[in-house]
């Protein structure tokens, strides 16, 4: 398959999977499907511009002659391998449960808040859930033991602490839940001024179950890279 037989593919493709996400009522152009696609879908989000400049392409490689469409162009090997990666990565959004391989470190409401220090700085995180058995209780993070420890040093465990812990900024989602939509609910949260600490995985999204995976939104990259 030439260059143009793979880019028009790829192309046929793309338009498909937006048409998928939106089921837009009435037929749009490729320019009005990936402008509203941008609003809800991180990969058309990140791509939007290359993909306006393949549609204006795409009207390059082909010329409409009677009924017939004439291949009167060849793009480039790195516009091919780049439009087919999109179209693969829309094709492959797929449900977070598939990665979820790292265990969840968790803090209990008995645990010495000064080893609960020690044990994030060993995990290079700045926050952890807090857990009693499987029910989630508060995220504590260093802006609360730098409280304690400024204003409270006498204190031990974290459960002298625990009403000041921020859970207010945790979302929780089913492990069924496609990657893109955590993303997204990271863009739109910071879109509202909110900033999400932490989305918790969970069975099927009740914050009482046991956390099979979390993520902040340094593990952004990482998400992304799971489609793209």
């Amino acid at each position: 398959m030439d260059n143009a037989s793979k880019f028009l593919e790829a192309f046929v493709s793309i338009e498909q999977s937006m048409r998928d996400i939106l089921k837009p009522s009435r037929n749009m152009k490729f320019y009005q499907l990936v402008n509203l696609c941008s609003k809800s879908n991180p990969i058309i989000r990140s791509k939007q511009m290359d993909l306006m400049e393949y549609a204006d392409l795409r009207n390059a490689i082909v010329h409409q002659r009677g009924n017939q469409q004439e291949i009167i162009a060849q793009p480039v090997d790195s516009v091919v391998n780049d439009i087919m990666a999109i179209a693969q990565a829309l094709k492959k959004d797929e449900q977070i449960g598939m990665h979820l391989h790292k265990k969840v470190v968790v803090c209990h409401p008995n645990d010495l808040i000064l080893d609960t220090y020690y044990l994030m700085q060993k995990l290079g995180t700045s926050k952890l859930p807090i857990y009693d058995e499987d029910k989630f209780i508060g995220l504590i993070t260093y802006k609360e033991i730098a409280n304690w420890a400024i204003n409270q040093p006498s204190l031990q465990y974290i459960s002298e602490i625990i009403e000041e812990c921020a859970d207010d900024r945790v979302i929780f989602m089913d492990r069924k839940r496609d990657i893109s939509k955590i993303i997204l609910e990271f863009e739109n949260s910071l879109k509202k001024g909110i900033y999400v600490l932490v989305v918790i995985i969970t069975e099927t999204g009740m914050k009482d179950q046991k956390p099979l995976g979390i993520f902040t939104v340094y593990d952004l990259p990482e998400l992304m890279s799971y489609l793209y």
